[in-house]
């Protein structure tokens, strides 16, 4: 959805357009900035993610330090015990910032899709019938914007006489 900000000259009633030819562009400007949105979001999600693997692989080592140490019999059950649910804890953070990470990497995917088809073009080789969209309309997500025939694909049907059916076969 968006204002049609430019129709390309070709994108006319009957006009023939070829395969990956642009028809028109929608205004890129909320795409644009929805994709950046995205992206910085993305950027402070690996930052934390950095930051909990860091942490989890710190409490992996004083985990490992407390069980040589209660191994030796230096520190307490319950020392050990602390340890092991930090781990624990830490590694349920940092699998949890991963799947954060994820998802928003879905969400660029979808922003960058989206400021793609801002720019319509055509998908196979046809000709352009049925407009309703021009520059400065204001489009949304449903709306059509023509209708294109496949260039290739046209069936023709006309009455022919007896004699004149005679005719055409004899060609």
């Amino acid at each position: 959805s968006g204002e049609v900000v430019a129709a390309d000259a070709k994108f006319e009633d009957g006009a023939r357009v070829a395969e990956g030819e642009l028809l028109l562009t929608i205004d890129p400007f909320n795409y644009e900035t929805r994709l950046d949105e995205a992206k910085a979001q993305l950027k402070g999600a690996k930052a934390l993610l950095t930051e909990r693997k860091a942490a989890t692989q710190l409490a992996y080592q004083d985990l490992k330090r407390a069980q040589q140490l209660f191994d030796k019999g230096t520190v307490s059950k319950k020392t050990l015990d602390d340890r092991k649910t930090d781990h624990t804890i830490k590694k349920a953070r940092r699998d949890q910032q991963q799947s954060v990470v994820d998802r928003l990497a879905v969400q660029v995917k979808r922003a960058q899709r989206d400021l793609d088809n801002t720019k319509v073009v055509a998908p196979f080789d046809g000709y352009v019938t049925d407009i309703t969209a021009r520059q400065g309309r204001v489009l949304n997500p449903n709306d059509q914007i023509a209708v294109l025939y496949d260039a290739d694909n046209f069936e023709v049907v006309f009455n022919l006489s007896d004699a004149e059916y005679g005719r055409f076969l004899q060609r």
